[in-house]
């Protein structure tokens, strides 16, 4: 069992333990209040402590992009990147820790965007688990190692407004997915050679494909590239 399996089943049922120790512990002081006249301020500040707990308690949304964005790391050998501040090195010690990562812009506990930024050393094929990141307005993986096709859970972006896939080697095609807010795609210098389709993508008003014929790969479809909009 990977240890991302080990830290969703410890945490899953937090928020439960949290409640249930804090509803136990407001009815035991109020027991004591009432049989031992005790004031509020003998107690509060425990309870009070205890509610934020339950209050900063992650959620389920909030552990799955965690485990989502440790599995991306992983996949894309991430312990041989450099200039990434925060990927690798922060254990699931409070909500939202993923956050402050470079190359993720958040909106609460939800992640808006994803870019490989400035990082170096990145390789590997993209991890399925992308797929669960699904508040993603902007995916900006360009300029990397990034090799395979694309996995079929990208689709799950249903929020996707920007994919940039420019200068890396993905190959392949890319799927034809529900992405009703989708404005811009760009895999300028990639090795995906086909377009599955655009018939999900009513607001797609950009397309940047100078594609790369890879050794191997079926020639291009002529009616795709170049393609105007």
């Amino acid at each position: 069992i990977s240890h991302h399996a080990i830290i969703l089943c410890c945490c899953y049922f937090l928020p439960l333990i949290s409640f249930w120790l804090v509803f136990n512990v407001m009815r035991v002081m109020m027991v004591t209040t009432t049989r031992q006249h005790v004031s509020c301020s003998s107690y509060c500040p425990l309870l009070v402590l205890l509610l934020l707990s339950l209050i900063a308690a992650p959620t389920n949304a909030d552990l799955l992009s965690y485990t989502s964005l440790t599995s991306y790391w992983s996949a894309l050998n991430g312990p041989s990147w450099t200039n990434s501040f925060g990927w690798g090195g922060a254990s699931y010690s409070s909500a939202n820790v993923y956050c402050s990562w470079r190359g993720i812009l958040c909106s609460g506990e939800k992640v808006i965007e994803l870019r490989t930024d400035s990082i170096t050393g990145i390789s590997g094929t993209l991890h399925p688990a992308i797929g669960n990141l699904t508040d993603i307005k902007i995916l900006r993986l360009s300029t990397t190692q990034i090799s395979g096709t694309l996995p079929r859970t990208i689709c799950n972006l249903v929020n996707l407004e920007i994919l940039d896939l420019s200068w890396g080697k993905y190959e392949g095609s890319l799927p034809d997915c529900n992405w009703p807010n989708l404005k811009t795609i760009n895999i300028d210098y990639t090795y995906i050679y086909h377009f599955e389709g655009f018939s999900m993508t009513p607001n797609l008003t950009s397309i940047t494909a100078k594609v790369q014929i890879k050794s191997g790969n079926p020639p291009h479809n002529a009616t795709s590239f170049p393609l105007t909009l």
